[in-house]
């Protein structure tokens, strides 16, 4: 009696070789192409984990309080610019540094605000008598329509000044939606300060203009 092809162990042995075959050939092409489109950026259905790449492109990273953030440019104007409009105080603008964030953050700083700029700018108050003054609660405008409220830096450097004693520090500006930032030539920074007397003549309300070169 004749024996059935599917009794033949041979046949069987052949069928799984073939199969075995393909399963591989099946895995080494699936393995070429993913590798191929993750080359090329080229789309299909699969999905392909492009890593972000702003990293690549920071040039450093400015740290405020407790964070660091990522920037990809940087710009410094050192101004030294005195003011003298009100007796109780000496005020002097020695820097603006501004830099472009690598991306938008949603917190930034003490206030937790979300942007992708953030403005230093670096000043010393000198006090003649007793005052309190508060350029980080103060305002920033600039020439290409940007406006934002001042926050404090690391340095707690504004409020109550005896007289006499200097003080150094950063008001630190968040801007959003900042495509460059040697866009901002000009600023406008206005803020508060007080003696101790009662009269108005001891109050003061700074609006400084600078030219940013």
């Amino acid at each position: 009696m004749k024996r059935v092809w599917y009794h033949n162990k041979v046949y069987w042995v052949s069928i799984v070789a073939v199969l075995a075959v393909l399963i591989v050939l099946a895995d080494v092409a699936t393995y070429h192409g993913i590798h191929r489109l993750q080359a090329t950026g080229e789309s299909t259905g699969l999905v392909v984990d492009h890593h972000d790449d702003h990293a690549a492109k920071a040039k450093g990273k400015i740290k405020l309080t407790y964070d660091s953030y990522q920037y990809t440019g940087q710009k410094t104007y050192h101004l030294n610019r005195d003011v003298n409009s009100w007796d109780h105080a000496n005020i002097k603008i020695n820097s603006v540094t501004i830099y472009k964030l690598a991306k938008d953050y949603q917190r930034i700083g003490l206030d937790g605000k979300s942007g992708n700029c953030v403005m230093l700018i670096n000043m010393t108050i000198k006090a003649n008598q007793d005052i309190s003054i508060y350029p980080t609660q103060g305002t920033v405008s600039t020439n290409n329509g940007l406006q934002a409220n001042a926050m404090m830096g690391d340095q707690d450097f504004d409020g109550d000044i005896d007289n006499g004693i200097s003080k150094t520090g950063d008001v630190v500006v968040v801007f959003n939606h900042v495509k460059n930032i040697n866009d901002i030539k000009k600023l406008r920074f206005k803020f508060e300060a007080f003696g101790k007397s009662d009269d108005d003549v001891s109050n003061k309300q700074y609006d400084l203009h600078l030219n940013l070169k």
